[in-house]
């Protein structure tokens, strides 16, 4: 065994090694009189350390670093081996020095690269994520990797803005072949020291404990190498374990029998030894469930590494340096785009300028940085196994959630709401760190967006994950978070969702994705999403509100997409029907697409104006020329934030009125956008666009090159003029709220008639109904000025004092004592629970009905219209 282990450890020194490396130990090892190659020769003799250090960027003088702890470290394994063939009950540290000894106690460290006289010391403790790293046996040996701190492998994508992709591809295959062979040779000494025997086998779970546990600094944007280890780190760890793993997770029968998820999640020592305590859960705990007690990492590893079942050990390990590992670099990979994308632009300006040439550095080098984190990150091999474990993970995690919410696979909280409160305090659902559910998706996302060919590759099965985002869309009270839920939206588009869908041209992104691969079907074949999805994703639609403006620009279009594909399938298209019979979920849906609409149409048109006065402004060449260059710069600069804007949000525009257009042509769907406290809304909406394409504004919005916006007004006219349609035959409430909503312009509705059917936008079906609709508007237009006529003077009481209109059915509000109209306050609820006047906490249930004072309005309306006839 100690000869095996030993060969191990020779081969991920031996990997370490530069070709000029094997040229010394030759010429070294011909002055020896010992047979073999020099390499192999070099391993036993002194001199090796000191190239090992060198190749793994240490100092051979410093302690931490150094040559002699090299040295130590090395005889340190050595004698544990030995210990473990004499079958020693004692071990000697594998790792950090243990809490609470003098070796532990803080001390000064200057950061890396800054020369001490221009740094102060800080204070920093020995147990620390980067001392796992850099401080002992295993951490050295998974320290291998092209790291972007590297200035050497920098060096080799210098220049990639002026590459070919093929060279660059090249470069990055030609570099992990190397971390291939340090990874699998890793893989190797790990696998002999966990069958060495229980002794070992504790030392190498209680080393990655450690390892994962004071690495908690990988989830911040910017680590701190002084406490955190590096990414190269991080990712050949998570790599090492999901490869041990995998034995377990791939055979779903053994991964039931041999891993006892529960007994470690219900016991806190053991896992103290993964999760720390401030790990967010999926689900918050109620009052008089147990909490989590102060367990020092120390503790928590050791309890770990005393379970019985190493399967378990390995799945929640694997998991949880997925987590460190590759997602969090993954997210820093995503801001880094972001970032080079804003060099980019800047980089675009005039030769010679100052700032530009900075940009153009900038840009330069973020790229090279991109470039050498990808050799690890996206290398095939990687990622695929990463997908594979965590496919599985999903899969138990459904059950695992299912089992204890109490929430069957095939239900939905559509059809039955979740009551959490029946569960008890100690329900397994409160132990769930909420990163397992986003790790699934985080991973799969990003694997989709920056190489969508690595879903299709290694025979990966995606029904677990297509379940697993169902089963939990179906259920929002098991993930209460809208960032969180705002992902699965994400991963439908990216991973499920044929390519040839995700644009509004159809072509796609042409980079051999997902157009034909298997999984890209069960968006139609899948039990659980022909039942459950198109309603899900309907109120997900209204929930991302909750994400920040600019992104829930991208999730909504995402989610729209998804549901414009859906509609298409007769299996989905009664689902749809869902939604619309539960009136308070549909009213909260509703508004929030009909807000969407409202916004997304005004801020298009005031950008696409202030795009057309630039260009205007551009032509008179005479003009455009005496301005100042600093002046014509920074209309330039609103031009180009202008066209940014508009190109951002006219996708998401338009798929949200082709949305209307389709949900309203369903009869089911359509009645409840006539209940009082949408019709308003509905009113408002279509006439404000209207009055956006054929009005007065529609005639400055004559940009050049509409096309390269997205800017088709003829569709948007299409889709809104439809939706009239649809409601042509609504009845008198809808022509009263047409004709009585701000917006009506008697001749705004015949104008958008004419010009639809000028430019041939609707079916003859179609433009019959909306010219009925056309006749009895202006009807209804008319009786309301007769009853405004006979009104006269209304008594105060009797008006909103919000929107100074008469109340249909008054209300009183508990919080302030006001009395406003039902449909006012209610539409002011769906988009802030707060009372208007004191801004205190409302609700709906908390409304007061005010019967007498309707009875007055009622009598008073009454005698005013037999006075209109």
């Amino acid at each position: 065994m100690e000869q095996r282990i030993n060969a191990a450890l020779r081969k991920v020194f031996r990997v370490t090694l530069s070709n000029s490396d094997e040229d010394i130990f030759t010429n070294m090892s011909a002055t020896m009189d010992t047979g073999g190659t020099g390499a192999d020769q070099l391993l036993s003799a002194e001199s090796l350390p000191e190239i090992i250090a060198a190749r793994l960027g240490m100092s051979a003088g410093g302690e931490a670093g150094g040559l002699g702890y090299l040295m130590r470290c090395y005889a340190r394994c050595h004698e544990e081996l030995q210990a473990v063939q004499r079958r020693s009950q004692k071990m000697r540290e594998f790792s950090l020095p243990k809490e609470g000894t003098p070796e532990a106690a803080p001390r000064p460290m200057y950061p890396p690269g800054m020369p001490q006289f221009f740094a102060r010391p800080v204070l920093v403790n020995p147990r620390n994520g980067a001392a796992v790293e850099r401080s002992t046996v295993l951490g050295l040996v998974l320290r291998l990797g092209p790291s972007p701190a590297d200035p050497e492998v920098l060096n080799t994508f210098k220049g990639a803005a002026q590459r070919s992709r093929q060279d660059i591809d090249a470069t990055m295959d030609a570099q992990r072949g190397p971390l291939a062979a340090a990874q699998g040779a890793a893989f190797d000494l790990v696998s002999q020291l966990l069958r060495a025997g229980p002794v070992t086998r504790a030392a190498v779970v209680h080393w990655a404990s450690e390892a994962v546990l004071l690495n908690t600094g990988a989830e911040a944007s910017r680590i701190d190498p002084l406490k955190t280890a590096s990414d190269s780190f991080l990712l050949n760890l998570s790599v090492l374990l999901v490869k041990l793993a995998m034995p377990v997770v791939s055979d779903p029968a053994k991964f039931d029998k041999v891993v006892d998820a529960e007994a470690f999640l219900r016991n806190q020592s053991v896992r103290a030894g993964v999760f720390p305590k401030d790990t967010t859960p999926l689900v918050a705990a109620p009052e008089g469930a147990p909490e989590m007690p102060e367990i020092s990492v120390g503790a928590g590893a050791a309890a770990l590494a005393e379970l019985k079942s190493f399967s378990t050990q390995i799945f929640f390990l694997a998991w949880r340096a997925l987590h460190l590992g590759p997602i969090q670099t993954a997210a820093r990979h995503t801001r880094l785009h972001r970032e080079i994308s804003f060099y980019q632009r800047q980089a675009g300006g005039p030769p010679g300028d100052p700032a530009v040439e900075q940009a153009r550095g900038h840009f330069d080098q973020l790229l090279a940085i991109k470039f050498a984190t990808e050799v690890s990150l996206l290398d095939e091999n990687a990622v695929t196994d990463a997908l594979a474990f965590l496919l599985a993970a999903a899969r138990w995690c459904t059950r695992a959630i299912g089992q204890s919410s109490g929430a069957l696979l095939d239900s939905s909280e559509h059809d039955a709401p979740l009551d959490l409160k029946l569960l008890p305090p100690t329900a397994l659902l409160y132990l769930l760190p909420e990163h397992l559910v986003e790790d699934v998706l985080d991973l799969v996302d990003f694997s989709t967006q920056y190489d969508p060919r690595l879903l299709s590759r290694g025979g990966l099965s995606f029904e677990p994950l297509m379940t697993f985002v169902v089963y939990l869309l179906a259920h929002p009270s098991l993930v209460r978070s809208p960032h969180l839920r705002a992902k699965f939206g994400d991963v439908l588009f990216n991973a499920f969702l044929p390519e040839s869908e995700r644009f509004e041209d159809g072509r796609g992104r042409g980079r051999g994705g997902a157009v034909d691969d298997p999984h890209t079907a069960l968006l139609y074949s899948h039990p659980l999403a022909q039942k459950h999805l198109a309603p899900s994703l309907l109120l997900l639609y209204g929930d991302v509100e909750h994400t920040g403006f600019y992104d829930k620009l991208t999730h909504r279009y995402n989610i729209a997409l998804v549901l414009k594909y859906l509609w298409r399938s007769p299996d989905h298209r009664s689902t749809f029907q869902r939604i619309s019979q539960d009136t308070q979920q549909f009213v909260r849906f509703a508004n929030g697409l009909m807000n969407e609409t409202n916004s997304l149409v005004t801020n298009v048109m005031e950008k696409l104006l202030e795009i057309r006065t630039i260009q205007v402004q551009q032509r008179d060449g005479a003009t455009w020329g005496a301005l100042p260059e600093e002046r014509r710069n920074e209309i330039e600069e609103r031009l180009t934030a202008a066209e940014r804007d508009v190109k951002a949000n006219l996708g998401l525009c338009n798929e949200t009125l082709n949305m209307v257009s389709y949900l309203t042509s369903d009869a089911q769907i359509r009645k409840p956008f006539l209940l009082p406290e949408l019709l308003g809304r509905l009113a408002s909406m279509l006439l404000s666009v209207l009055g956006q394409l054929v009005g007065k504004k529609g005639l400055e919005i004559k940009v050049d090159n509409p096309e390269s916006y997205n800017f088709r007004p003829k569709d948007m006219l299409a889709s809104v003029m439809a939706v009239v349609a649809h409601f042509a035959d609504a009845g008198a409430d809808f022509d009263r709220a047409v004709a009585t909503c701000g917006f009506y312009q008697a001749q705004l509705l015949p104008k958008a008639a004419a010009t639809v059917r000028k430019l041939g936008l609707l079916d003859m079906v179609s433009l019959a109904a909306v010219d009925k609709l056309c006749g009895s508007v202006a009807a209804a237009a008319a009786d309301a000025n007769a009853m405004d006529e006979e009104l006269g003077d209304v008594p105060e009481e009797f008006l909103d004092p919000l929107m100074c209109t008469i109340m249909q059915d008054p209300v009183g509000l508990p919080t302030s004592g006001q009395i406003v109209d039902r449909a006012t306050i209610m539409q002011h609820l769906l988009n802030d629970e707060t009372d208007p006047f004191n801004r205190k906490p409302l609700s709906v249930d908390m409304l007061q009905p005010q019967v007498e004072l309707k009875a007055r309005i009622d009598a008073y309306l009454a005698k005013a219209a037999l006075r209109s006839r």
